[in-house]
């Protein structure tokens, strides 16, 4: 191999030193060689038959007809913002909202009166804020949402800060290297998974791609190559490195997790990438979850925290889809349906022995079985400990792993985000989209711990919430549809409504697209 090939960019990693570097101001006579080394070469003679046309900027033009150099041709349509005032006052809010949202409560967030920050973030934080129900009572912000509507002030800002983002990484490409980036399209895939509009979820996904290649790229997910990349002193010894890194990480691996089940898609993450300390205890993720998986060791007395209980539930989730979709296109029997299977809710180890036969099944009921176990080890050790909140997501776990077809009933109930046809996620030939009696069970139980109705309306409720409580009424609402389950009595179609009143309360904009989706449902 020449030595060309073995320093391409592409196969090595930047230190701390090219950091630097890239941050230091050039020499004022640097730009004047460039221009004089251009100029001094025979192609300048002709350069405007080498230059590409389109990319050419006429300033004298009439600025209707001016053409407009990418990266500033993203910026054509840039929505008209609120005044500074209203941005101010909508940062002002964003405390607000961080502290309800899962491992950004525990980060330094910036203070928007006392540091520079950048103006995608300060967008960012400003359309996550504006979906706050007091954003639309609290002056100035008031006429400023008042005349737009809340919702399309949220969605200007959202494409707003998308835009600066993509601009000011294009410009500037030092700034792809900053957490603060990170951050900021975080807290914009947030906005967006949240979302129930067609155009944001296009636009999430996509920066949702970009966020998951920066993420690798400065190693924020493996705290053990960080040495290299960042001026943070090795401390793996001790397991714990970098914390608000590691915060943000569990942040943007749960809102992706979240991302795959709204939108029916894979993770950019999984669970078996993530090297990075757990948010509250500080102890190393990856052995922390083996242990679970495993069930070798038992978890550390300390470790009771409900960030740490969330991040290895968004680990499971990320498992239980991995399973399901290595397993779609084949046609096998949902668990808990027939009675060749034992109950993937009990601690089965017939699967475990070493002369079962090797088959699709069996692999399959074996994942299934693993899945069911670590759920147990997680019930024995945070169940007492958790909010209602948090064990909603941990039967949404059992649900989800009974259920192999869940993440297909929001297209198939005709919820308008997913209800398009030409999704690449079809139905695998042979299989039916009943539901299980044990998937039923654990809808109800996800129902039984969500009371939005009960607390009054939120400042912000969790972001996995409006996601579990609507698929988890679709399960019941499969079940009432499915003519193997129809009994007299067994139920009616009305018992949704107590779903559609726990997702009235929540303060995000796709409960309002659940709710008319289970309104049409209870009509028939």
């Amino acid at each position: 191999m020449t030595e060309a090939s073995e320093n391409w960019p592409g196969e090595r990693d930047p230190t701390r030193l090219e950091v630097e570097k890239a941050h230091e101001v050039p020499e004022s006579t640097f730009l004047d060689d460039f221009k004089q080394a251009l100029v001094a070469r025979d192609i300048a003679k002709d350069y405007q038959r080498a230059f590409p046309q389109e990319l050419v900027v006429t300033p004298y033009q009439n600025t209707d007809d001016r053409q407009i150099a990418y990266p500033l041709v993203l910026l054509s349509d840039f929505p008209q913002l609120p005044d500074e005032e209203v941005l101010g006052a909508l940062q002002a809010l964003f405390p607000a909202i961080s502290e309800t949202l899962m491992f950004l409560r525990l980060m330094p967030m910036p203070n928007a009166s006392g540091e520079l920050i950048p103006p995608y973030l300060q967008l960012s934080m400003a359309c996550l804020a504006s979906c706050l129900p007091m954003a639309s009572a609290c002056s100035p912000i008031d006429l400023e949402l008042s005349s737009l509507g809340q919702g399309n002030a949220s969605m200007r800002l959202f494409f707003a800060a998308t835009k600066m983002w993509g601009v000011m990484l294009e410009v500037d490409n030092r700034e792809a290297r900053k957490v603060e980036a990170v951050l900021a399209s975080t807290l914009l895939v947030t906005y967006g998974v949240l979302s129930a509009d067609k155009t944001v979820w296009s636009e999430t996904s996509s920066l949702l791609g970009f966020t998951g290649a920066i993420a690798r790229r400065i190693h924020l997910h493996d705290f053990g190559a960080q040495s290299d990349a960042l001026t943070a002193p090795p401390v793996r010894s001790i397991g714990v490195r970098s914390p608000t890194r590691s915060l943000l990480m569990s942040y943007l691996f749960f809102v992706d997790v979240i991302h795959a089940v709204h939108f029916n898609t894979t993770a950019q993450f999984s669970s078996s990438e993530l090297f990075i300390a757990m948010p509250a205890s500080h102890h190393d993720f990856h052995d922390i979850y083996s242990a679970l998986v495993l069930g070798e060791h038992p978890l550390p007395l300390v470790m009771t925290d409900q960030e740490d209980a969330v991040l290895i539930l968004a680990a499971i989730i990320s498992d239980i889809m991995t399973i399901h979709r290595a397993f779609e296109r084949i046609h096998l029997q949902s668990p808990n349906d027939s009675a060749l299977w034992p109950s993937v809710d009990k601690n089965t180890h017939w699967l475990t022995g070493s002369f079962v036969p090797f088959s699709a099944s069996n692999e399959y009921q074996r994942m299934l079985s693993q899945i069911s176990n670590i759920l147990n080890r997680w019930s024995e050790r945070f169940k007492e400990r958790m909010h209602q909140d948090v064990m909603a997501l941990f039967y949404f776990c059992r649900m989800y792993s009974s259920c192999p077809h869940l993440l297909r009933l929001p297209r198939i109930s005709g919820y308008e985000p997913a209800a398009d046809p030409s999704a690449y996620l079809s139905r695998p030939e042979g299989q039916d989209d009943t539901v299980s009696e044990g998937a039923i069970r654990y809808a109800w139980l996800v129902l039984e711990n969500i009371n939005v109705t009960g607390d009054g309306p939120r400042v912000a409720c969790p972001i996995w919430l409006p996601v579990v409580t609507f698929l988890a009424a679709l399960v019941v609402w499969r079940s009432l549809k499915s003519s193997s389950l129809v009994k007299p009595g067994f139920g009616t179609l009305k018992v949704l409504g107590v779903f559609r009143a726990e997702l009235e309360q929540m303060p995000w904009s796709c409960c309002t697209q659940m709710v008319k989706t289970l309104v049409k449902l209870m009509r028939g």
